[in-house]
């Protein structure tokens, strides 16, 4: 396998992994910190929102020396940066998706937080991936450990017909 730095983050280095004669890539964060909370991807999932999230091959602990780290492996996607090369119609589609994630959390009184373009992605179907998804954000009860939460302070607001309907 290949592994080239791609870019860090305030607490990941990031590495793209290939193997030869393989077409597909995979992204490599590496920090010292938990790199996946189980309990949260799976809550994440049963949101709704498992085509929004990273798809994690492996994770884990590894040390070097004395120091240890975390590791994890999953499938690489399109940076923001990319969507300048694409067509109208594929900018569109990915807002579009953008717009729908975001109805769909509102509609169950969750948000994300640090929600913006360097933490966002897209797949071949040019749905919305979060990238920066890691568990150290705020949730309704000012737990700091996970990202989407639920507002409490207007759930009878559940957004408009029209952002409900894409």
């Amino acid at each position: 396998d290949i592994c080239n730095y791609f870019k860090s983050g305030a607490l990941t280095a990031v590495y793209i992994v290939n193997k030869p004669n393989d077409d597909e890539d995979f992204i490599m964060r590496v920090t010292d910190e938990q790199t996946v909370d189980i309990n949260k991807y799976n809550f994440d999932i049963n949101l709704g929102i498992k085509e929004n999230i990273p798809n994690y091959l492996y994770y884990g602990p590894f040390k070097v020396g004395y120091e240890r780290y975390n590791y994890s492996i999953g499938q690489k996607y399109n940076i923001i940066d990319d969507l300048r090369i694409e067509t109208f119609d594929k900018k569109k589609l990915f807002f579009h998706n953008v717009l729908k994630l975001l109805s769909k959390l509102q509609n169950k009184n969750y948000f994300i937080n640090d929600f913006k373009p360097a933490n966002i992605a897209y797949d071949k179907k040019y749905n919305p991936i979060l990238i920066d998804y890691d568990p150290k954000t705020v949730d309704n009860k000012t737990d700091f450990r996970v990202q989407t939460f639920l507002c409490y302070k207007h759930p009878q607001y559940v957004g408009t017909k029209q952002t409900v309907d894409g």
